[in-house]
């Protein structure tokens, strides 16, 4: 098969990515299917990707206080008053074995037993998300990605955030004199009640 000459349209530039980010299919095999080089398949992936975290990014903002308390939901008003900020958590997502030794001690994760790469998340009560840090190797601990990822920096005073038993970070929390409500989805329950909140 020869190689096309012509670039690709945006349509099929945005196909790439899509089958790049659902199905994680090597660039090589992308290449192939659309009849292009290895080289520009990785060009193509990495600009939509650079042109989305400029377009997204805008919505990834930390509400101030007072707009989280007047659209707060009755249950969590009832169950835990204006302190509840955020909820966070980390995920993690499998990648190829990195060839470099570093990065692959990097990103190694314990827990997965696997390489991945590890994201802080925090979401607010309203269900939009607040905050995402950068992509960290997946050897770091939740506690460790939490405190270095400028998420703490956001607290004030006051605030309540939540999180499940793996974030061991109560104190660093309380040094922004905000707290830590451990959450209840860790003992296997269907659905969390105030009960089922334990304050650090």
């Amino acid at each position: 098969m020869s190689r096309r000459t012509q670039a690709l349209d945006p349509f099929q530039e945005f196909i790439i990515v899509l089958i790049k980010l659902c199905l994680n299919v090597p660039f090589q095999d992308l290449a192939y299917c659309f009849l292009v080089s290895v080289a520009t398949v990785s060009q193509i992936f990495w600009l939509w990707i650079t042109a989305t975290d400029y377009r997204l990014c805008q919505l990834v903002y930390w509400p101030e206080r007072e707009n989280l308390w007047k659209t707060m939901h009755m249950c969590f008003k009832y169950a835990f008053g204006n302190k509840v900020t955020v909820t966070m958590d980390c995920f993690e997502i499998f990648i190829e074995k990195p060839t470099n030794l570093l990065a692959r001690a990097q990103t190694f994760s314990f827990y997965k037993h696997y390489n991945t790469i590890k994201v802080f998340l925090g979401i607010t009560l309203q269900e939009s998300i607040s905050f995402v840090s950068e992509a960290w190797g997946g050897r770091a601990s939740d506690k460790f990605l939490t405190e270095n990822c400028g998420f703490l920096n956001k607290l004030l005073s006051g605030d309540m955030v939540m999180a499940d038993g793996g974030f061991t970070i109560s104190e660093s929390v309380g040094l922004k004199q905000a707290e830590l409500a451990i959450s209840g989805f860790i003992k296997g329950k269907a659905k969390l009640d105030p009960i089922g909140v334990e304050k650090i």
